[in-house]
């Protein structure tokens, strides 16, 4: 399976590793570090390398790169434990930067090199991966970008048993981390990386379950920046390879709420790639975790846009396959759902409008003790609503909403002072909209010309 197509989940699993291309910021990096020159000399008269190393290093060092690609592939078992064990004893700053772009060179160039790698645990349990944990921590951007690379290709080109003998923390925290930094290239790197990891099936849960979310969020806040369309479909792309595991599927949108931003994300999108990798993520949520992710979809309006989607008569197969699963699952799921599963729908996407449930007397008067039900979850969300949101039509409606809820539920209004919903109220009474004024208005007249329950 490669990154530029995207399964349904009915077929089998992706797991080979991706081969990803990096960015001209990394190469102009991995360049520059190529083409320093390094004292080896200095380093065995100051007996921090052996003559026997200094020998192969030096000889290494005087070819060409096509005569150094013979080299390595003539005698693996000997250049690669070398480059290894250079880095794990050397620690000047110039030294580790090109003996990482040695080593990247060799894994990207020699296709049995992680194979040499990997038999290094024989002689010692923490290798190939120590080296380079050691230095994720290190401030150098080419540093931390080419041990984060070279230790992802080693866990993803790892054959022995599972688990990977390895603690995945301070990998994950780097990822997190660089996720968040203030350089667009890094940024986009560490999506790539990130990425990369999931192909392999037994990191998923780790990264999804990684101090209780916070890798996924940060990856999700990517998407909320102003993320370019290869970037959103790469991020996008990893929630897709997430979804496979069922008990993600059946949390992420709870969890995370990713179905009416990644909705919003479709609707906008420009490359049809990004449509694509959406429409096969959400077919995998709805074929494993239909019970938690459907009433989502229905609300985010998902359906009246895979409507649009079959008129544009598109090309893409994979696209069409998943555009017409999800159209016949949602109109058979519509069919099942009462007013009040399409309502709480709604209310979950966040985005509101004026729906027949909204000005049904009757509606209001059989559902409204609903409300309070798993710890008022629902009148819960609408006050978030009244904070977050900045869609006039968004605020009059969840005014309206709980303006409905206090006029029909008895214990109402005590609950939404209890939740600081009625102050908002009495602030969007200065609204600049005249309907979100006008709704705050009726809500609190509802507040205060009824006696208060206790």
């Amino acid at each position: 399976m490669s990154a530029g197509a995207a399964t349904s989940a009915d077929e089998s699993v992706p797991s080979a590793p991706i081969v990803l291309d990096f960015s001209s910021y990394y190469d102009d990096l991995h360049r520059a570090v190529r083409a320093k020159s390094i004292p080896w000399d200095g380093y065995a008269r100051a007996n921090l390398i052996s003559d026997a190393d200094l020998a192969l290093i030096s000889e290494f060092d005087k070819q060409s790169n096509l005569q150094k690609t013979a080299l390595i592939s003539d005698k693996p078992g000997t250049y690669i434990p070398l480059f290894v064990r250079l880095l794990s004893n050397l620690l000047r700053e110039d030294t580790v930067q090109y003996l990482l772009a040695v080593i990247d060179n060799v894994l990207k160039t020699h296709a049995g090199a992680a194979d040499e790698f990997h038999r290094m645990s024989v002689q010692d349990a923490t290798m190939p991966f120590a080296p380079f944990v050691k230095l994720l921590p290190k401030d150098d951007p080419f540093t931390f970008l080419a041990s984060t690379k070279i230790l992802i290709f080693l866990i993803c080109t790892y054959k022995g048993p599972a688990p990977v003998p390895l603690d995945l923390g301070p990998l994950f925290s780097t990822l997190q981390s660089n996720l968040r930094h203030t350089s667009a290239d890094v940024v986009d790197l560490t999506v790539q990386n990130v990425q990369s990891l999931l192909s392999v099936p037994e990191m998923r849960l780790p990264i999804y379950d990684f101090q209780g979310g916070k890798l996924v969020s940060s990856l999700l806040d990517v998407l909320s920046g102003q993320a370019s369309p290869q970037i959103q479909y790469q991020v996008i792309f990893s929630l897709w390879l997430l979804s496979f595991e069922k008990d993600v599927a059946k949390e992420i949108e709870a969890k995370f709420h990713i179905i009416t931003p990644l909705t919003d994300i479709a609707k906008g999108a420009i490359k049809e790639k990004v449509i694509r990798v959406v429409m096969a993520l959400f077919r995998n949520l709805a074929h494993l975790a239909p019970m938690e992710t459907t009433v989502p979809m229905i609300g985010s309006k998902l359906l009246p846009f895979l409507d649009i989607l079959k008129q544009r008569k598109l090309v893409d197969t994979e696209i069409t396959d998943d555009v017409d699963f999800l159209q016949h699952h949602l109109r058979e799921s519509l069919h099942r759902l009462s007013s009040f599963d399409e309502y709480v729908g709604e209310v979950q996407s966040g985005k509101l409008e004026w729906s027949p449930a909204h000005e049904s007397e009757l509606f209001w008067k059989q559902n409204a003790s609903k409300f309070v039900e798993k710890d008022g979850e629902l009148v819960k969300a609408l006050a978030r609503l009244l904070n977050t949101s900045s869609d006039p039509i968004v605020l009059a409606v969840a005014a309206h909403d709980l303006g409905q809820f206090i006029k029909h539920y008895s214990l109402g209004k005590k609950i939404l002072q209890d939740i600081g919903a009625k102050h908002r109220l009495m602030e969007m009474m200065t609204h600049e909209n005249a309907d979100v004024r006008y709704q705050a208005l009726m809500a609190v007249q509802n507040l205060v010309s009824q006696s208060w329950a206790i």
